[in-house]
């Protein structure tokens, strides 16, 4: 459930979770039979779209993620399969104003997937939609971790790759759409509601909402902390 505001408040916009490691920085390296699982790029796009822009290849991320035998596919509306198809739906489609966020057409036909895997079986563990915005922001619209995969830290990992992308891209905030139910795990990470960041953060979101470049759906919250 959401922390009440005076909680949220009293953590500085964009602190980060506690111990957690910048990508990059202090990754254990993977153990002497698990070698780093490349990240894969999937999916299919229209012919004039532009070409992808999330650096999944990235080595830093494959050092984080492959100790624990995951894997990141990145790419169009067919990325992650089936499986990731039917996760973003069931957590997203009871919101009337987010089909185009789904399946990446219309105000999102540049958008990603980026799908958190197990490297052996190849379920699907979390799942989210990405998109860069104005050439600084990274907005992530969908993000579901699997019911049955909660509360083992896939969420964070994916999260933490999807940081890691942003800081690859150059890019400085993040901005998601939390349901009630998400809440308090974004806070966690790090990110809060625009009334309780810094004047920086502040600023690139009034901007992004005076342009019209991000998108908040019904019943969701904007959150956002900067890119570390």
């Amino acid at each position: 459930s959401p922390l009440p505001p005076r909680m949220a408040a009293a953590t500085m916009c964009g602190a980060g979770p506690a111990g957690s490691a910048r990508l990059g920085e202090d990754l254990p390296p993977p153990g002497p039979d698990v070698g780093p699982t490349p990240p894969r790029r999937s999916g299919r796009r229209p012919a004039s779209s532009p070409a992808l822009q999330l650096p999944c290849d990235d080595a830093a991320i494959a050092a984080l993620l492959s100790p624990r035998k995951l894997a990141l596919d990145c790419g169009g509306a067919s990325a992650g399969g089936v499986e990731a198809t039917k996760l973003l739906k069931a957590s997203f489609g009871s919101l009337s104003d987010n089909r185009a966020a789904l399946d990446l057409t219309g105000p999102f036909k540049d958008a990603e997937r980026a799908v958190l895997l197990d490297s052996e079986t190849r379920h699907v563990l979390a799942a989210a939609v990405v998109h860069v915005r104005a050439g600084s922001v990274l907005e992530v619209p969908l993000f579901a971790t699997a019911k049955k995969f909660r509360g083992q830290g896939f969420g964070s990992a994916l999260y933490a790759a999807l940081a890691g992308l942003g800081r690859r891209l150059g890019l400085q905030t993040l901005v998601v759409s939390a349901t009630d139910e998400s809440r308090a795990f974004w806070v966690r990470q790090g990110l809060h509601a625009k009334t309780f960041c810094g004047a920086a953060e502040k600023s690139a979101m009034s901007s992004l909402e005076q342009r019209g470049l991000v998108t908040s759906f019904q019943n969701t919250t904007l959150m956002v902390a900067p890119i570390p």
